[in-house]
């Protein structure tokens, strides 16, 4: 995303800073750089069409480091696609795919955490996701701009007017727009890397032996080492890029002197359709559309020379009601241009982005909660596994508990009767603890998907935990106040269910996780258990 190696070129220019320097300042953020980020929170629960707000926490979490800060963030959001990049968004969607599937390879194996970042970079973001986080921002009194296409645009076009002091993004285009100051790589410690346009444009200058790059030579160099509007030529990078145009004062100069080079391997048909595609993407920098907001208008970033609209390159402009309904208000849809629509489905539209987009294979890893039939707690209990039964309950003369039972497999979570089992020794359960939350993979027939059941009592001491075993792993956490007989019942429970790992923390409010190497193993321990 961005001008390729223009970052890396200029990284001696590079300035840290922090967001306590933000303070009374106006900063603009371009919004989906952190909404990418975001989804990296709830990839899982987004494929596997669980309603979250972990993207949404995110985002919150993001503005609010700069309200600490003292500074006025103003949120900027994507609008519509420009037609000139088409091609590139296809070879994203294509990368979305691809990441889909190696996602869910590597979920279907068990590596949930190396499926996470690949799953992140296929799930869509949609301007409903989009929609949510501003109602939710603007409820916190900040301000949020959606802009009529582009975000780096509109954030440079918002900086040049002084309507904003810095911009926050990951996106090196903001330099080629000629933003004053841009803030890259924000962490959670509010630390960020500082790139100023004029020391940006001057060091690329003195490498390549010139003082300095006026506007357009600048651009032109970023275009030459590859945009996304336009895929560079073999062999040229910034630096190569920084001296053509020092030499050349036109495209037209350049493709004639790599035509004439000896050394060049590009035919001519293709230096020719090089050089009509570069002015494109030229026209795009220099006129995109945006909004202001001063004016609640869209118009040119660049205002035309003359009537030369090319909205076949960027689009059309919208009338002054539109632009306020799409950027400001943000009551229309910029993709479809009607109103926002009820985001009770949300879930379901990024299912179905998966399910066109997998092969048959992934579909049925996509479909696969749907073929799973609601089941009775007993059923759970008895699940089939390899063959065998494992019974993971016993028969005990204490009195039956109940159990809080939060399961995909029963319409909304509720009290259920299970058997309690039979104490794990005679002595008494240690009265600090408060709660167990015990958390097991389900059995499914392969293809799987490690799907978790939770079950929690809130009963004890009063009565034992019912402890239900099916796969391949068990959490147990503990509440309540610490002290040495945590770990004894977490070791005494460990020993009765199986489990040949244990790990526990004396921490207070840290989890103990008991792990078993098998199902085969579970079921053995049971059955010769009596």
């Amino acid at each position: 995303m961005g001008i390729k190696g223009l970052l890396r070129n200029i990284k001696a220019t590079d300035r840290q800073v922090h967001v306590s320097e933000l303070k009374d300042k106006r900063v603009g953020v371009d919004s989906y750089c952190w909404l990418h980020k975001a989804i990296l929170t709830c990839a899982i629960e987004l494929v596997h069409q669980k309603p979250t707000r972990k993207y949404i926490d995110y985002m919150i979490s993001k503005v609010n480091l700069l309200l600490r800060a003292g500074c006025i963030p103003i949120m900027i959001f994507d609008g519509r696609d420009i037609p000139l990049k088409e091609e590139t968004n296809k070879g994203r969607a294509d990368h979305r795919s691809r990441s889909l599937q190696r996602g869910l390879q590597l979920y279907r194996c068990g590596d949930r955490e190396g499926a996470v970042p690949f799953l992140a970079q296929g799930v869509p973001i949609t301007t409903e996701m989009a929609y949510t986080v501003i109602q939710e921002l603007r409820r916190m009194g900040v301000t949020c701009i959606v802009a009529p296409y582009e975000a780096d645009a509109q954030l440079a076009f918002l900086a040049r007017e002084k309507y904003i002091d810095v911009v926050i993004t990951e996106d090196s285009d903001l330099l080629v727009y000629g933003t004053p100051v841009v803030w890259y790589k924000l962490d959670r410690q509010g630390y960020a890397i500082e790139q100023r346009y004029d020391e940006a444009r001057k060091h690329l200058a003195s490498a390549a032996g010139y003082e300095n790059f006026e506007y357009i030579q600048f651009i032109s160099l970023c275009i030459l080492s590859g945009c996304d509007y336009l895929s560079s030529l073999n062999g040229i990078g910034i630096r190569k890029a920084s001296k053509l145009v020092t030499k050349f004062s036109n495209i037209n100069e350049i493709v004639s002197a790599l035509a004439a080079d000896e050394k060049s391997s590009h035919p001519k048909e293709l230096l020719e359709k090089y050089a009509l595609d570069f002015e494109k993407a030229m026209y795009c920098f220099l006129h995109h559309i945006v909004y202001d907001p001063e004016t609640k208008s869209t118009s040119h970033f660049t205002p035309l020379a003359s009537k030369s609209h090319k909205d076949s390159l960027i689009g059309n402009i919208f009338d002054a009601e539109m632009s306020k309904a799409i950027c400001e208000d943000a009551t229309i849809d910029p993709i479809n241009l009607t109103p926002y629509k009820s985001l009770k489905n949300e879930s379901q539209k990024i299912t179905n982005f998966f399910h066109h987009q997998s092969t048959c294979e992934e579909r049925i890893i996509s479909k696969i909660h749907k073929t799973v039939r609601k089941r009775s707690l007993q059923e759970i209990i008895e699940c089939q596994t390899d063959g065998k039964s494992v019974a993971s309950t016993r028969e005990s003369t204490e009195s039956k508990s109940r159990v809080k039972v939060v399961s995909r497999f029963f319409a909304m979570p509720r009290e259920a009767v299970a058997n309690t089992i039979e104490p794990p020794c005679s002595q008494s359960p240690d009265l600090s603890v408060r709660s167990y939350t015990i958390i097991m993979d389900d059995c499914i027939p392969s293809p799987t998907l490690p799907e978790t059941q939770a079950y929690t009592t809130d009963t004890l001491p009063d009565s034992q935990p019912s402890v239900i075993s099916l796969d391949t792993s068990v959490e147990i956490s503990t509440g309540g106040h610490s002290n040495e007989c945590v770990n004894s019942t977490v070791q005494k429970i460990a020993r009765y269910v199986g489990c040949r790992n244990t790990r526990s923390n004396a921490s207070a409010k840290s989890g103990k996780i008991l792990s078993v190497k098998s199902v085969d193993e579970i079921a053995e321990i049971i059955e010769n258990s009596g």
